[in-house]
């Protein structure tokens, strides 16, 4: 490991510790808000799996709790798939379940919120840094633009002695700047914070495969000969096999964890037929049909692992019936009954919604997004500039199966706010392209473009010499570089400034949706769920079967109770629901606002 990468290493894991610390006042803390019931609904299944075994529920989440007073009841499902007493929440596949539940196991550690949690940001770690060096991928692959009149075809600015000085100097390397950018927006976004913080689910999971899928999708794509040096790169020698094997791996876990992973296989699928039948590429056509077939065999190993384990519960007619239900509640499509026009009218105006979480999650980036874009007119005076082909297999890879996964479960992002934070790929990576692209172009606007300019003595300290490989003396170049200070820092120290400024907003919008402290943002505390669920847990005995009045159970409390809870209305219907179970005593919890008013013993005699 060179010194270099070192320093950006340990650059890297200093930002993510910054990150942590502002994460700090809410780790641990009870769960209660902003889709904190995700992350009970993981932790139910974590706890029955560690108490009672992963095989005793078909490795699947169950969420249901052991004991016969909590058998046969029907809590956290919106449709029924029931086993020896047991239901189970079957809308997504349970990679996201099992992985943490094996890494708990072999560590020795049971599953809690902060476990998880502490789980949760490890992969948000390894998502940023690979999204720093998928950044530095593209730009080391980007096509250079040869100076008119130049020799030295293919040399960029970072050829130049100059050029090869600042490198040097900066521990990032080329391409530093947009990768930073990227790393750090990832990392700072309140949606990221959040969702790769506090809350836990295979809705966020699914961001951490999509990043390293779109990551080796892109060291398959790229071509090889186009990276200037492992250095700039990370790249390494790796067997041939590697990549198709990797590729079905990512595709079939990615699928094993969310649906996207369906759309990313297709996109995969389609570029790797495009490349096995492009004439450049005759000659690797079987390697290329060798990634298309195993996107397919992925999805259909994906796919038939999740039909055939949660088939294994209750038979694959219930599992089909859970599955059917679900799509069509998540897509939308049950506005069809109601006519074409209707759906397209009603889709339209869902799909107008989802601007609204990008905007919850995404604000400060969005604005410094906008901000670099209009400097990037000004300088070049183009409004768009043609992405080369490393940029267009990114937004390829990365905005298809995103944009897909938006248009086809259009209702459910609109309802989850979290469902966006997979776009938070795309912004990061675009933005940081787009400010490598600027200090680029404004690098090489600092280079005469007459050619009897370039072949003057100045003009050697932004290209090599025409006569002569060796750079000129140490001093000579920092005596000339004064006039490139001059144009090229203002740039550097404006984009800088912003970047902080943008985490500076970010961290503020983050606090604003998630105050620190006691209380939240409407006024509720934080520890009203655990207060309830703790309550209930302690005035109800193991065999007693627990009845709510006016109360709806949520997943933060029944985590905090250890139980499942019925709804009565009074205690003649408990009275019938325990003879209606064989069940001989219960408790009825009256409940106001997440305050229980009161607490009745009911027996079914």
């Amino acid at each position: 490991m060179t010194i270099n990468k070192l320093k950006t290493y340990l650059l890297l894991t200093g930002f993510f510790l910054v990150s942590v610390l502002v994460r700090l006042p809410h780790l641990d803390r009870p769960l209660s808000k902003h889709h904190e019931f995700c992350t009970a609904v993981v932790l139910i299944p974590l706890e029955n799996w560690a108490e009672n075994g992963a095989a005793t529920y078909h490795y699947s989440p169950s969420v249901s709790y052991e004991g016969t007073a909590n058998r046969h009841i029907e809590n956290l499902t919106a449709y029924p798939v029931e086993a020896d007493g047991r239901f189970y929440y079957l809308s997504h596949p349970p990679f996201a379940y099992l992985l943490p539940y094996f890494c708990f196991s072999i560590l020795g550690v049971y599953p809690t919120a902060l476990a998880l949690q502490i789980f949760n940001l490890l992969f948000h770690f390894l998502s940023c840094f690979l999204l720093f060096q998928m950044v530095k991928m593209l730009v080391a692959h980007s096509r250079p633009q040869p100076l008119k009149g130049s020799s030295h075809k293919g040399h960029e600015w970072t050829d130049s002695p100059l050029g090869s000085e600042a490198s040097k100097n900066s521990p990032l390397g080329v391409g530093g700047a947009g990768s930073l950018t990227a790393f750090l927006i990832y990392l700072f976004t309140p949606a990221a914070l959040w969702f790769h913080g506090n809350v836990y689910m295979s809705d966020m999971f699914i961001s951490n495969t999509l990043i390293i899928g779109i990551w080796l999708a892109l060291k398959i794509f790229l071509p090889k000969e186009k990276a200037t040096s492992t250095e700039i790169t990370g790249t390494f020698e790796v067997p041939v096999i590697f990549y198709p094997i990797g590729i079905f791996l990512v595709i079939f876990l990615m699928i094993y964890t969310e649906w996207m992973g369906n759309f990313f296989a297709f996109g995969v699928f389609i570029l790797a037929l495009v490349k096995a039948f492009s004439k450049k590429e005759k000659h690797r056509r079987k390697y290329w049909l060798a990634i298309a077939t195993v996107c397919v065999l992925g999805v259909i190993a994906g796919l038939g692992l999740i039909i055939w384990q949660y088939s294994s519960i209750a038979g694959f007619e219930t599992y089909w019936g859970y599955f059917t239900h679900r799509f069509g509640a998540r897509s939308g499509a049950k506005f069809s009954d109601n006519g074409v026009f209707y759906f397209l009218w009603k889709y339209i105006k869902m799909t107008l919604r989802i601007a609204r979480h990008y905007t919850t999650g995404f604000l400060p980036v969005l604005l410094f997004g906008a901000a670099v874009w209009g400097v990037f007119i000004y300088y070049t005076k183009k409004i768009f500039h043609t992405p080369n082909i490393a940029t267009r297999y990114f937004l390829w890879l990365a905005g298809f199966p995103i944009l897909m996964h938006h248009f086809v479960f259009v209702e459910f992002t609109i309802v989850h706010d979290f469902a966006t934070l997979k776009g938070g790929i795309l912004l990061a990576v675009l933005v940081g392209l787009l400010v490598e692209k600027l200090l680029r172009h404004q690098l090489n606007s600092s280079v005469p473009q007459n050619p009897s300019l370039r072949k003057s003595s100045e003009f050697k300290l932004h290209a090599f010499a025409e006569s002569t490989p060796q750079p000129p003396p140490k001093g000579e170049i920092f005596c000339k570089a004064e006039n490139f200070s001059r144009a090229y820092l203002p740039l550097w120290r404006g984009l800088g400034g912003g970047l902080l400024l943008t985490i500076f907003l970010c961290i503020v919008q983050y606090y604003a949706i998630n105050r620190p402290g006691e209380i939240s943002q409407n006024g509720d505390r934080y520890d009203y769920m655990q207060t309830l669920g703790e309550t209930i847990r302690n005035n109800a005995a193991a065999d007693e079967v627990i009845f709510l009045n006016g109360y709806k159970p949520d997943p933060q409390v029944m985590y905090y109770a250890k139980r499942n809870m019925l709804r009565a209305s009074d205690t003649t219907a408990a009275k019938e629901l325990l003879k209606a179970r064989g069940a001989e005593r219960g408790v009825l919890f009256t409940i106001e606002n997440y305050d229980v008013k009161n607490i009745e013993k009911v027996k079914a005699n």
